[in-house]
């Protein structure tokens, strides 16, 4: 129950309107006082929950003689609040991106934390990759596996598919060996880092913008765009190349 009211609190419900649609959902037709006393929340606060939900259309009422009863929607219903955001964020995105404004500066430090802010940094590099582009990266690939194989391996084979130059310098482990086998189908050139090397963060370098991913703890990833420091770092990373 924790787990799917923490998913609907990621939806966009407030944690109460979220215990009480799913105390409804598991009662079926029911009344504010057992919706009080299932979700230990009290019975003032569930009206006013209830009305809130009502009008989201996740609830509604049904008459039986004099009594009124609640009863929550189909999930499905949720799928439809989502669908309706999508279609007003699409519609107000062109004001949102007119608002948006640079500071035109050299570049910027930005940090996110979590796994889910990780997954969109690298989401956002295949939107923006250019074609003949060089992309280096030192990483430890069993840990950066560990957080999300699904979507990381997914990831991998995307970016096989741009003509870019791929290079790869890895923590040596059965996961790094394993994928270099495979590395001609990826689009990828690997060389193994020396046996005593221990990673746990993962430096992406692109023309302009370094990435990196700490894999361990707090699960943070800062992105510096800079030409000068991504210049550096390459070169650097091409004097490590041609020594490994």
């Amino acid at each position: 129950m924790d787990n799917l009211k923490e998913k609907l609190i990621s939806l966009g419900l407030e944690e109460k309107e979220a215990v009480i649609y799913l105390t409804s959902l598991s009662l079926g037709k029911t009344s504010i006082l057992k919706i009080s006393k299932n979700s230990e929340i009290k019975r003032t606060t569930v009206y006013d929950i209830v009305d809130r939900l009502i009008k989201k259309g996740l609830m509604f009422t049904e008459k039986s003689g004099w009594k009124t009863y609640y009863r929550a929607a189909h999930p499905e219903k949720i799928e439809g609040i989502i669908e309706r955001q999508k279609v007003t964020l699409q519609n107000i995105m062109p004001e949102l991106e007119n608002l948006y404004k640079t500071d035109g500066v050299q570049g910027f430090i930005r940090e996110y934390y979590g796994i889910e802010a990780v997954k969109q940094i690298y989401s956002d590099i295949l939107k923006d990759i250019t074609w003949g582009e060089n992309y280096y990266v030192i990483s430890n690939p069993e840990k950066w596996l560990q957080l999300d194989e699904e979507f990381f391996m997914s990831f991998i084979k995307k970016r096989a598919k741009f003509n870019i130059n791929i290079k790869l310098l890895l923590q040596d482990s059965k996961t790094a060996r394993a994928h270099q086998k495979i590395e001609k189908e990826l689009n990828e050139e690997i060389k193994i880092l020396p046996p005593k090397t221990e990673l746990n963060t993962n430096l992406v370098i692109r023309k302009d913008t370094i990435i990196i991913h700490e894999l361990v703890e707090s699960i943070k990833i800062t992105v510096i765009k800079n030409p000068y420091i991504a210049n550096m770092h390459q070169q650097l990373f091409e004097i490590m190349w041609e020594q490994t």
